[in-house]
This record gives C-alpha cells, sequence and structure tokens, in this order.
C-alpha cells in the first residue's frame, strides 16, 4: 500500500507526462535521473534489532521517502529486505492478506514454539513494523493455540488487528498472514 502512494505521487510530480503513456526519450530519462533527487528523497537505514537478528535471515531495512511538493512535504516508510541482488518488500499490507515474502524471510534456524520465541517475534515486529497510533500499544499481546501464533498489534474498528503465523511440529514458520479482525 506504501508503494501505492509513492507511485500515486510520483504520478502527480510528473502530471506533465499524459496518462497514456509517452515514452521518455534518453536525454529525458538522464534529466529526470539528474533531478529527481530535488523533489524525492529516499533514506534506506538498517533496522539494527538483536530479535529482527535472530528471527530474520536477511538484512531488513527502513526506507524514508521524503516528496517536497508545492510549499509541503510528505514523508512515508518502507520495509524491504535485500536477499542478494534484490529488495523484497515487507510493509504491513493494511488489509487481510497472505505475506509470502515475510514468511521467506524468516530465518530457518528460528523456531516459533515457546512463550519466550512469541515475545522474540513480536520484538522483531516491533522493530520491522512499529506500532503507529497510541492506543493500540495497549492491545498489543502474543497468543497462541495449537500451531497459530497470534501476534496482536492494535484494534481496527473494535476488532483486534495484527499478524498469524503458522508453524508445522517443529516449530517452523509455513503461514504468515497479517489480519485486520483476529478473534
Amino acid at each position: 500500500m506504501r508503494w501505492a502512494i509513492l507511485i500515486g505521487s510520483l504520478g502527480l510530480l510528473v502530471g506533465s507526462v499524459p496518462s497514456f503513456g509517452a515514452a521518455l526519450s534518453p536525454e529525458e530519462r538522464a534529466f529526470f535521473d539528474k533531478h529527481m533527487s530535488s523533489i524525492v528523497e529516499i533514506e534506506p537505514t538498517r533496522v539494527s534489532n538483536p530479535a529482527v537478528d535472530r528471527v530474520f535471515s536477511a538484512p531488513i531495512y527502513d526506507i524514508k521517502i521524503t516528496i517536497h511538493q508545492g510549499q509541503g512535504t510528505e514523508t512515508s516508510h518502507v520495509t524491504v529486505a535485500r536477499v542478494g541482488s534484490d529488495l523484497i518488500e515487507m510493509s504491513n499490507p493494511g488489509s487481510n492478506a497472505e505475506l509470502p515474502n515475510v514468511k521467506k524471510l524468516i530465518s530457518p534456524k528460528f523456531k516459533l514454539k515457546t512463550d519466550a520465541d512469541g515475545q522474540a517475534l513480536q520484538s522483531a515486529m516491533d522493530a520491522i513494523d512499529p506500532i503507529q497510533f497510541h492506543g493500540d500499544e495497549k492491545e498489543k499481546a502474543v497468543r497462541h493455540q495449537g500451531n497459530a501464533w497470534t501476534l496482536i498489534r492494535g484494534t481496527f474498528f473494535k476488532k483486534h488487528k495484527g499478524y498469524v503465523f503458522i508453524t508445522n511440529a517443529a516449530g517452523d514458520v509455513r503461514v504468515v498472514r497479517y489480519s485486520l479482525d483476529l478473534p
């Protein structure tokens, strides 16, 4: 969702380009590559946290995107992981969704079997997806039943929201979902 906001904002900035998408000439592309940084700033910062290092197998980065337009500035954040020569987007989707990218990045050494493991996972998620709203912090909890581990991250229309991690008998995470309507 955050990428959609960025792409939409960039579309507004380059409003002179017709919506039917005329391709830029090499000279135009070079001009925008040279000058875009005066409108859009991108600042990656590595997330440094022992829980993140324990839970995930790749370095995680917070990318701060600042867009200067008119008299104001808009800032957003995107969480990504570096896997080889690829960046994998990990940000909270903001709606009910399965998160295969998050699942792929969980370290094979990390086992989700004990309450301490659940707390480590919650700490890792705090570092990569901080709770945004003041009242949500008091709702934060880790629950598990059978092989389903639920990380409550706040409320959405009086229902809990957060992550569900499904494990196998060995504690390996098999499925990661985000939900706005947790029980």
